[in-house]
């Protein structure tokens, strides 16, 4: 019997995508590109990342990958990445969300990085981006604290407590706030 129940946009990889629209907004030019690995009725969701601030968008989909574990979900990414990159140009960061909704591990971020051999900054509230760096601001257990990881680097993001840029309203439309 086939899955047909709707895939959304992750509530941390919303927090993500608004990450990254901030960075885009200060640093023009800058691009935003959204992969996921998932069934073909996930368009929506990508479509939903370009309405807010992506770029372009790559859907991996194959009937033998699902139930994939996390170890080849983030050996697939890291490779579809390097791939995007070789056709592209590299990326300076990655951002992705703490983990999925549906019973997420938490594991895509250290995964993909792992994989890419890139730094990894994990919990993410806010980012800024400077010129050889990226300065993250990390929910920790005594509150926050502040890091600096070089490029290319991976942040996972968690809820952010500041006002967020994006809005969902009625009918699935997204606003600017």
């Amino acid at each position: 019997m086939p899955d047909t129940a709707e895939v959304l946009l992750d509530p941390f990889d919303i927090c993500a995508l608004e990450a990254a629209a901030r960075i885009k907004e200060k640093n023009p030019g800058s691009k935003i590109v959204a992969v996921t690995m998932e069934a073909p009725r996930a368009k929506n969701v990508l479509a939903e990342c370009i309405s807010i601030a992506a770029d372009k968008a790559y859907l991996i989909s194959r009937s033998r990958l699902g139930g994939s574990d996390a170890y080849i979900t983030d050996y697939i990414l890291s490779r579809t990445i390097k791939k995007i990159e070789d056709a592209e140009g590299a990326f300076d960061m990655i951002f992705c969300g703490k983990q999925a909704i549906e019973g997420g591990t938490g594991q895509a971020g250290a995964g993909l990085a792992e994989h890419l051999g890139y730094p990894q900054v994990m919990y993410g509230l806010e980012v800024e981006a400077e010129k050889n760096r990226l300065l993250v601001t990390k929910k920790c257990e005594k509150g926050k604290k502040v890091i600096a990881v070089h490029y290319p680097c991976v942040v996972t993001f968690v809820k952010s407590f500041t006002k967020p840029y994006f809005q969902r309203v009625t009918g699935g439309n997204i606003c600017r706030l």
